[in-house]
């Protein structure tokens, strides 16, 4: 019995970390988090909770999963992020809740920022790269190779465009790694909030 115990409590953490790793993997070779690895996480995440919990559960399950999806449907909204991180960190809250999921976003934005700027020092050196980084305007419209955001345009319209250009390619930086890393930082840190 006391087996099963133990299973019960690190499974939730061991199934999260095999899809976000496995959608670090797919997102960095094809800038693309697929339904069939984000759609099943959110459901067994349901469904695990609700087995284990009842309706209480549940109610704690749909709370993570809609707390982790909120600040990536903003992005995603926004044309900044794919429809694939949404739901990758959906299925996140499903599993592990929404103060872990938070955390996990907090990392993934922080591991993001510093990986563009890096990636943007690296392409184009420290004299273009320093003063783009202060001359960043809050109202800017984002540039996705040379394509200017339009009111009229859905945001999976620049990203397509992007990936249709080797140089709007080069631009984006595929979250679902950042996820990963995420997860990954937060477990070196705190294991136990695994």
């Amino acid at each position: 019995m006391r087996n099963l115990e133990q299973i019960t409590e690190w499974l939730p953490g061991l199934i999260v970390l095999v899809a976000v790793t496995a959608g670090a993997v797919i997102d960095f070779r094809h800038f693309r988090l697929p339904n069939r690895l984000t759609f099943p996480l959110i459901l067994s995440g349901i469904i695990w909770h609700t087995a284990a919990g009842g309706v209480s559960g549940l109610a704690l399950t749909l709370i993570g999963l809609t707390m982790a999806a909120f600040p990536p449907l903003l992005m995603f909204l926004k044309g900044g992020m794919g429809a694939g991180d949404v739901k990758l960190m959906a299925g996140i809250g499903a599993w592990m809740g929404w103060e872990f999921s938070m955390y996990v976003l907090i990392a993934a934005g922080l591991l993001g920022g510093v990986c563009g700027i890096l990636f943007r020092f690296f392409r184009s050196g420290v004299s273009e790269t320093l003063p783009a980084v202060h001359s960043a305007k809050s109202n800017s419209a984002e540039l996705t190779a040379g394509h200017q955001l339009d009111d009229q345009e859905a945001p999976e319209d620049l990203i397509r465009a992007a990936l249709n250009s080797p140089a709007g390619r080069s631009q984006l930086l595929p979250f679902g790694v950042m996820i990963a890393l995420g997860t990954l930082l937060l477990i070196a840190i705190d294991p136990q909030s695994f």
